[in-house]
C-alpha cells in the first residue's frame, strides 16, 4: 500500500549563479513536485521500497507561459547536515506544459531508525538549471514480525482487555515466540505468552489484562523475542500509551412483586450509571436478617441496566431487604432497597365444626380447610391432651393427607372431656412449599359440655323435673278433698 510521504514540499530553483524559490520567472517551466509516496512507510532492514516521485509542470497563462521542464536525474539522498545518496535516475525526459510524470526509485536500508530523507530532481529549463527538492521521513523498523497493540480506554483500578497482534510480514518463519506485556503505572497479570512458530504472512493474537493503577496515562510495553530461521535471537516491541480516567461509581436498584401465586418472586432492576463495568454480581433478598432469596447476574456494563428474577422462600408477610453486591473498579460495593412482600401459601383452616356427645365422649367434626393458593400435603389434625381433655378412640387423630388451592377435606376427632371443660385443643400439622407448619387452635364446646354437668346434679338431688310436679299435683287433689269432706259434715 502506498502511502504519501510527510512533511511539506519545499522547492529550490537554481539558475546559474541566481537562486530563485518557488516557480520560475516567465518563459522558465512552472514545474513543483506535488506528491512523492512510499510504498511502505516502515520497512524492514534489508527490505526494498519504492519512493514514487510526481513532477508536475504548470500550464502557464498568456502573461506569464510555461516551458517545457527537462529532467536530467532524480535522486534520493540523506537530509540536511549530511550528504549520502541512495539511489538515482538519469535521463528522465521532458514535462511538457499542463503535464506530469511520475518516476520511482528503489532502495533499501540496512539498518533500523528513522530517516530523515530529500528527494532531489536535477532539470534544466530555457537553458538554465532548475532544481527540485522535496522532504520525506520513513522509519526502518527492527526486522522481523510487527506489533500491535489493541486496548481502549480504562478506568482506574478497573481491567482492561489488551490484545496484542504479531504479524510476521517476512519471507522466513519466526520460531519460538515469547511475547510479554509490561506497562507503567499500569498492572499486567498473566504477562507472558508463547508459541512455537509463526508462518511467513500469517499473524496471531494474544490476549491479556492490564489493571491501571491511577488516573493519568499509562503505557503498554510488548516485546516479542523470536529466533530466524538461522538460530539468530531477535527482539521487536511496541508502545501504547492508554487514557486512564478516575473511577465513577453510580449504581442503583429498585424491586417489585413479579405476578402472583403463593410466593411470586421480586424482579430487581439494577442499573450501572458509573464508568466501569460491575463484575460478581449478585442479588439476594433479606428478612430480619436472613436470606430468603439470592440469584448471581452476567457482568453489567457502564451505563447500562438489567432485570433479574428472585424466587422467595418461607412464608408470611413482611418488608424485604434488597441487596446487589457487586465489584467495580477493583472495589467492592452495594446497592440496596427496600420491599414490601406478601406471600400467600397453602394454609389450613378448621371450618364448619360441629360438637356432639356420643358414648360420654366429644365427636368433633367438620372440614379441613386450605384457605391458601397452594397446595398443602400430609395433613394431620390431632387432639392435644391438656388439663380435663384425652385423645379419645376411635380417632384420636386424623390424617387428612392432601388438600388443594381453594379445597376442603372432611375430619373426625373423639375425646374424653371433663365436665365444665369449654375448649378442646387440636393441633394442625401440614407442609406447605415443602416447610412443615403446627399450629394448635382451641375448639369451643362449652356449650355441649354443660349438659352431663347438669344432669349429674339433677342426679344426685334424687328429684327431678316431673316428679316434682306429680307431687304437687297429688298434694292439691288431697287438699281439696278434705276441704270437701269438712264441708259436707258440718251441713
Amino acid at each position: 500500500m502506498k502511502r504519501p510521504a510527510v512533511l511539506l514540499l519545499t522547492v529550490l530553483l537554481v539558475a546559474s549563479s541566481l537562486s530563485v524559490s518557488g516557480f520560475a520567472v516567465a518563459q522558465s517551466a512552472q514545474v513543483s513536485i506535488t506528491d512523492v509516496t512510499v510504498s511502505d512507510d516502515q520497512p524492514a532492514p534489508g527490505q526494498l521500497i519504492t519512493f514514487t516521485t510526481t513532477i508536475r509542470n504548470g500550464a502557464g497563462t498568456a502573461s506569464e507561459p510555461s516551458a517545457t521542464y527537462r529532467i536530467n536525474a532524480v535522486a534520493l539522498r540523506s537530509g540536511p547536515g549530511q550528504f549520502e545518496e541512495y539511489a538515482r535516475v538519469r535521463d528522465v525526459g521532458t514535462v511538457p506544459p499542463g503535464g506530469s510524470v511520475d518516476v520511482p526509485l528503489t532502495v533499501k536500508f540496512r539498518e533500523s531508525g528513522v530517516r530523515n530523507l530529500r528527494l532531489v530532481v536535477y532539470g534544466q529549463s530555457g537553458g538554465e538549471p532548475l532544481q527540485l527538492r522535496y522532504p520525506v521521513a520513513i522509519r526502518v523498523r527492527d526486522s522481523g514480525p510487527r506489533l500491535s497493540i489493541d486496548a481502549e480506554d480504562a478506568v482506574a483500578g478497573d481491567e482492561v482487555p489488551v490484545r496484542v497482534t504479531v504479524s510476521n510480514g517476512e519471507a522466513d518463519t519466526a520460531n519460538n515466540l515469547r511475547l510479554t506485556l509490561a506497562g507503567e503505572r499500569m498492572r499486567v497479570a498473566n504477562d507472558t505468552r508463547v508459541s512455537p512458530r509463526l508462518d511467513s504472512g500469517a499473524e496471531r493474537t494474544f490476549r491479556f489484562e492490564a489493571t491501571p493503577e491511577a488516573a493519568g496515562d499509562g503505557t503498554l510495553n510488548a516485546t516479542l523475542s523470536y529466533l530466524t530461521d538461522e538460530g539468530s535471537r531477535r527482539v521487536v516491541s511496541e508502545t501504547r500509551t492508554l487514557d486512564v480516567a478516575e473511577l465513577d461509581e453510580d449504581v442503583s436498584v429498585a424491586a417489585e412483586v413479579r405476578g402472583d401465586g403463593t410466593r411470586p418472586p421480586v424482579a430487581v432492576d439494577v442499573s450501572n450509571f458509573g464508568n466501569a463495568p460491575l463484575s460478581e454480581l449478585t442479588v439476594r433478598l433479606e428478612r430480619d436478617g436472613q436470606v430468603v432469596g439470592r440469584t448471581s447476574a452476567p457482568d453489567l456494563p457502564a451505563r447500562t441496566s438489567d432485570t433479574v428474577l428472585v424466587n422467595v422462600s418461607g412464608q408470611g408477610t413482611s418488608d424485604l431487604r434488597v441487596v446487589a453486591d457487586y465489584e467495580t473498579g477493583g472495589q467492592a460495593g452495594e446497592a440496596t432497597t427496600t420491599l414490601a412482600y406478601a406471600a400467600n401459601p397453602g394454609r389450613v383452616s378448621l371450618t364448619g365444626v360441629d360438637v356432639e356427645t356420643e358414648g360420654g365422649r366429644l365427636h368433633l367434626t367438620g372440614s379441613a380447610s386450605n384457605v391458601g393458593l397452594g397446595e398443602v400435603n400430609s395433613v394431620v389434625l390431632s387432639v392435644v391432651p391438656a388439663d380435663g381433655v384425652r385423645p379419645a378412640r376411635p380417632y384420636r387423630e386424623y390424617f387428612v393427607g392432601t388438600v388443594p388451592a381453594s379445597d376442603f377435606v372432611s375430619f373426625d376427632l373423639y375425646a374424653d372431656v371433663d365436665a365444665g371443660t369449654e375448649t378442646v385443643p387440636v393441633r394442625i400439622s401440614y407442609i406447605a412449599d415443602g416447610s412443615r407448619v403446627s399450629e394448635v387452635v382451641e375448639v369451643d364446646v362449652s356449650d355441649v359440655n354443660a349438659q352431663p354437668a347438669q344432669q349429674s346434679q339433677q342426679q344426685q338431688t334424687g328429684f327431678s323435673l316431673p316428679l316434682v310436679l306429680g307431687g304437687g299435683v297429688v298434694i292439691v287433689a288431697g287438699l281439696a278433698l278434705v276441704g270437701y269432706l269438712f264441708y259436707r259434715n258440718r251441713r
